[in-house]
């Protein structure tokens, strides 16, 4: 499988000169040249402040069919909150946005907005057909109630892993503002892996879930909540689907992975005595009512109190039996400590691991 990997910093929001968050996002995707993965808006990378409009375009086994999807990244000017009757969403005075943007993604008819303020940042966010697009997903790299001075020169670092069926995205706000109000936020856009002899529908498969300073319920208006009903997937607290398998559309699906009970006593030092190797598991999809469905692609959990954030891990297998007897393969994976307050991790087996996803996959020579 090829993947596109790379890692850096930019500020908050492009300003002057400088290329924003969502601007270096962008650029990174087109380096990436993947025929999958395009800049859908704003046509010009030069023109990319706030608002960011990827196309991914899922395709059927024979590539006969395709269906496009959007994935909206909009960070508000301002910080916003709920009315007082949760109905509406509305700026906080004096309190601009430096710490988060908000995804949305969709299909159907995108309509990008048109108003922008004086410094040539977009006020809304794009338009969706009825019943087409997901709700907020806030993505966040810094508390949004920090007291600490952040402006939109913040650094914010970032690394990307881009394959033919999947955008994973980290990023993490400078722990020089506020090494406590820093967060490292784990970002899945794209298809999952489906069970051998599933019976997924290629125009389902894919999902969406980012990490959040904030719970859902805290900036999601009372529609939004349950917009696709009681089970309304936030993409934040769990993997946002575009369709269940009855097509029951942008519905909750939980991650599940194979780890020892969260608060076990335990106190690890290395790896494994036995095996003298680490222990990952694949982060599994599962659905309250269709059951287990598959799990993420190049992404696997990892027990956060044996390994360093960012450090890598390498797994050695025969690409032609999976095994890791006689190996010829080798994939190399970024861990990252998961701080968000609000990720797919609070839902899920164990709130106290992390997740590394897939850097580079490579021939093995031993």
């Amino acid at each position: 499988m090829a993947v596109y990997f790379n890692e850096g910093f930019a500020p908050v929001c492009s300003y002057d000169t400088i290329p924003g968050l969502l601007q270096k996002v962008a650029g990174e995707v087109q380096t990436a040249a993947n025929a999958n993965w395009t800049i859908h808006f704003p046509a010009d990378i030069a023109d990319i402040k706030n608002l960011l409009v990827l196309r991914y375009q899922l395709k059927n086994e024979n590539e006969s069919e395709t269906r496009d999807i959007y994935i909206e990244f909009y960070q508000p000017v301002n910080v916003q909150k709920l009315s007082a009757d949760e109905t509406t969403v509305e700026d906080v005075a004096d309190r601009k946005n430096f710490y988060y943007t908000e995804v949305v993604y969709g299909t159907g008819v995108y309509s990008p907005p048109t108003q922008k303020d004086s410094d040539g940042y977009y006020v809304t966010p794009g338009a969706w057909e009825e019943d087409m697009a997901s709700v907020r997903s806030r993505f966040s790299w810094f508390k949004n109630d920090t007291a600490s001075t952040i402006k939109k020169w913040l650094p914010i670092q970032f690394w990307i892993s881009l394959t033919d069926d999947v955008m994973a995205l980290v990023v993490a706000g400078d722990a020089s503002a506020n090494k406590l109000d820093r967060i490292i936020s784990f970002g899945y856009f794209g298809k999952i892996k489906p069970f051998k002899n599933s019976k997924e529908r290629w125009s389902s498969n894919f999902g969406v879930s980012v990490g959040s300073d904030v719970p859902p319920g805290q900036y999601l208006t009372v529609e939004e909540r349950t917009r696709y009903s009681d089970k309304t997937g936030t993409g934040v607290t769990d993997i946002c689907m575009l369709e269940t398998f009855t097509g029951f559309p942008m519905q909750a699906h939980m991650a599940a992975f194979t780890t020892p009970d969260g608060f076990v006593d335990k106190k690890l030092e290395g790896p494994s005595s036995y095996t003298d190797k680490y222990h990952m598991s694949p982060v599994y999809v599962f659905h309250g009512f269709d059951g287990y469905r598959g799990e993420l692609q190049g992404v696997v959990a990892t027990d956060r109190s044996t390994v360093v954030n960012k450090d890598d891990l390498i797994h050695k297998y025969n690409a032609t039996t999976g095994q890791e007897d006689n190996p010829d393969t080798q994939d190399i994976y970024k861990v990252f400590l998961v701080n968000a307050p609000y990720s797919l991790l609070t839902n899920a087996t164990n709130v106290m691991y992390g997740v590394a996803m897939l850097k580079k996959t490579e021939p093995y020579t031993p």
